[in-house]
């Protein structure tokens, strides 16, 4: 599951996108989340290993037949329950 996200640049910026895109063959948004990630890797480097720690955590906690029915779908609401 996706969720969208609108942002105001330069114009600058997004013709420089679009050049590098179409060079590329992909799209901007394709450029911009590879973009993102890479900021947040570098910026959180623990989280990455941390939410699949977490998830395994769970995984421990619960048993098959206890599980939620929803969890693959609800999984930040399980893995963050203070967010909301």
């Amino acid at each position: 599951m996706t969720d969208q996200l609108a942002i105001r640049i330069p114009s600058s910026q997004k013709s420089l996108l679009e050049t590098m895109a179409n060079q590329k063959k992909t799209t901007i948004s394709a450029l911009v989340r590879t973009a993102i990630n890479h900021f947040l890797e570098q910026t959180y480097p623990e989280k990455n290993n941390q939410v699949l720690l977490e998830l395994a955590d769970i995984g421990k906690q619960i048993k098959d037949s206890d599980a939620p029915k929803d969890l693959s779908s609800n999984y930040k609401d399980y893995l963050y329950p203070n967010s909301k």
